[in-house]
């Protein structure tokens, strides 16, 4: 593992970062306390002023930001203000008035990217709206669904968990401020074959399906292209359905009386009593399931084997939910609700705090984490409440190397035998910029160097800064390779 510090002496406007994100041109933007910046792989640029006069006034203390299907970032700060950054002509849009003319209330509690590519928008009274943009960088926001009648206005919670369906969308409001909005395939109703006064406790929606827990310990499957819905109920459960996991064309449901799993053809069944009530789910890349229970336990359970293992996380917390990443074989990263960070070693089965790591200051400093982000080159982005970001990553050696005296013909046209093991010559891979040959060598190598160049493109005449690429570079030598 390799981490990389950044801080203001590197470029970043502040060393207070909340978010960050890697957009579809490479850019990696991060949210801090004086604003937004972009990292090219190179140098930092901030957008914390005016660019023209279009713009309106950069947003301060960034927290969360999204990228829509038009390449614009929707972006909510500390104050719950959302904002939209039109990064081809750099220039910041408030958008109180919009929601100013739809709701009384103006306050951003989340923000979500759809299915469709726009943005899902919860406000602190609880209604939900959709963000998008048009061809000309222009943002305009509609009403999805009024809660007015579902909380409790003099705390602004919700009564209930809400589940409903307009024309073109079926919308999720949890309790716990999980939200979703999924597109459908036409006008048809989904929902109308579950009864209007179910108790709906949970809700997941996977591939083409949607999957509805309630308080009664029943499921309703809804197939979103044809609308079919089945009915599943569980006399045995009898108890409401906490959260729901599907998973290898199994559905895993959790209650207050533990896991079970179900199919079609073997039923349900109980499989873990200690999971009882989990509030959090995900699914690793080995098809592990993580679970947070209630009482703040992380529960980890291998469907195919049955074995479990339970970790006991710290009580304090500053959100109101774990983050996970998951790097395949280098671990997984899970941030928990007290902002540290924690991996865990799918080889050794352990949990460790990564915060006690030297490389990010061991005991002394213990930084506090705000964001963890996983962008699409296998990068870890860790967003430090007081020491900038770091990046972490796990350099992959593939490295190609021909050697003629390592195949030796048998004589037989087209056909050759190989050394055996025992006097193949070792790689040592102790370096990440070049691989090292003990011996003699004769024959070609090849090897990945990493090397940067810097392209510009133009948009309405202005220069624009394209991420740092990487290039290859082979070369052929004799003798001793070191």
């Amino acid at each position: 593992m390799i981490v990389e510090h950044y801080t203001m002496e590197q470029g970043l406007p502040n060393n207070t970062v909340y978010s960050s994100i890697k957009d579809k041109d490479g850019f990696v933007w991060f949210g801090t306390w004086h604003g937004l910046c972009s990292f090219d792989g190179a140098e930092f640029m901030p957008f914390v002023t005016r660019q023209n006069r279009t713009s309106d006034i950069p947003p301060r203390k960034v927290l969360n930001m999204v990228e829509d299907n038009k390449n614009n970032l929707w972006i909510r700060n500390a104050d719950s203000h959302l904002y939209m950054f039109n990064k081809t002509t750099e220039s910041y849009h408030n958008l109180y008035n919009e929601l100013k003319r739809l709701s009384q209330n103006v306050q951003v509690l989340k923000i979500k990217r759809m299915d469709n590519g726009h943005i899902l928008i919860l406000t602190r009274n609880k209604n939900i709206y959709e963000g998008a943009t048009d061809k000309d960088g222009n943002a305009t926001i509609t009403k999805i669904y009024d809660a007015s009648r579902d909380i409790v206005h003099s705390n602004m919670k919700l009564r209930r968990n809400i589940i409903g369906e307009t024309a073109n969308r079926v919308y999720w409001i949890g309790t716990d401020l999980k939200i979703d909005a999924i597109s459908k395939k036409n006008s048809r109703p989904l929902l109308a074959d579950i009864p209007n006064n179910t108790e709906v406790s949970s809700f997941v929606h996977f591939g083409q399906y949607m999957c509805i827990g309630t308080a009664k310990g029943d499921i309703y499957i809804v197939n979103i292209n044809n609308g079919k819905t089945e009915h599943h109920s569980f006399p045995d459960m009898r108890s409401s359905v906490s959260c729901i996991i599907p998973l290898n064309g199994q559905v895993f449901i959790s209650s207050s009386t533990g896991l079970y799993s179900f199919t079609k053809q073997n039923g349900i069944r109980q499989v873990l009593p200690a999971a009882a009530g989990a509030t959090a789910s995900y699914v690793d890349k080995g098809r592990n399931l993580w679970m947070r229970l209630r009482n703040g336990t992380l529960v980890r359970f291998d469907p195919a084997t049955h074995n479990s293992q339970q970790f006991a996380m710290p009580k304090d917390s500053l959100f109101d939910e774990m983050k996970f990443c998951d790097t395949g074989t280098n671990g997984l990263f899970i941030l928990l609700r007290n902002g540290a960070v924690w991996r865990y070693n799918h080889h050794t089965y352990t949990m460790e705090d990564i915060s006690r790591y030297n490389e990010f200051g061991g005991y002394v400093l213990e930084p506090k984490f705000f964001d963890i982000d996983l962008d699409s080159d296998g990068h870890l982005w860790l967003s430090s409440t007081t020491n900038g970001v770091y990046k972490v990553y796990f350099p992959q050696y593939n490295f190609r190397f021909i050697f003629p005296e390592l195949v030796i013909p048998t004589g037989e046209q087209g056909s050759a035998r190989a050394l055996p093991v025992a006097q193949r010559r070792p790689v040592d891979r102790h370096t990440q910029r070049r691989a090292v040959l003990r011996g003699c060598c004769h024959g070609t190598r090849k090897e990945k160097l990493q090397g940067g160049y810097r392209q510009r493109i133009s948009y309405n005449g202005r220069q624009k800064r394209q991420p740092v690429a990487f290039y290859k570079r082979s070369r052929t030598c004799k003798g001793n390779a070191r």
